[in-house]
């Protein structure tokens, strides 16, 4: 029959559903995939190398079409938030990133971010949430300067 992975438009995986060992396949499935638009990994555990995987497969997938990624509350730091800044250096699909309750990432991982955003001027990002990320001082300025000069990010959510 037909692989149905290769029309999967929407994959969810909320609250710790997400089955012992499924991790490694988002690499797979995300560097071929052209059809998803909204991965979420909300309230799992996945850690920053199942993230790290993400954003490579992303960033190597020139006909991605995924626009909505939710990684809140998944146990990352500022690994994932420098891999995740990687992808949106150059990235033209992500619309909204949503990386709340993982306060690990911290003010690296969130000015590696800004940094990226502001690289990218052919960035599509509208929304982005950081509530919980565990922001200090140091994020304040690669933040502002983000916000000088970008051009698509409708919504920036920092409430602790």
């Amino acid at each position: 029959g037909q692989n149905t992975w290769t029309e999967l438009r929407d994959l969810r995986f909320a609250a710790r559903s997400l089955p012992a060992g499924f991790e490694g396949a988002f690499g797979r499935l995300l560097q071929t995939n052209t059809s998803l638009r909204s991965l979420t990994l909300d309230s799992n555990a996945v850690g920053d190398a199942t993230v790290v995987e993400i954003a490579d497969a992303v960033l190597k997938n020139q006909g991605t079409r995924l626009s909505d990624l939710n990684l809140r509350a998944t146990n990352i730091g500022a690994r994932a938030g420098d891999a995740l800044a990687g992808l949106l250096r150059s990235n033209h699909s992500l619309e909204v990133l949503a990386l709340s309750s993982n306060k690990n990432v911290g003010d690296s991982g969130i000015g590696a971010l800004a940094r990226a955003l502001r690289e990218n001027s052919e960035s599509q990002l509208r929304k982005l949430i950081l509530v919980g990320v565990g922001l200090g001082p140091a994020a304040g300025e690669p933040i502002s300067a983000l916000l000088r000069s970008n051009r698509s990010l409708e919504w920036l959510d920092l409430d602790r």
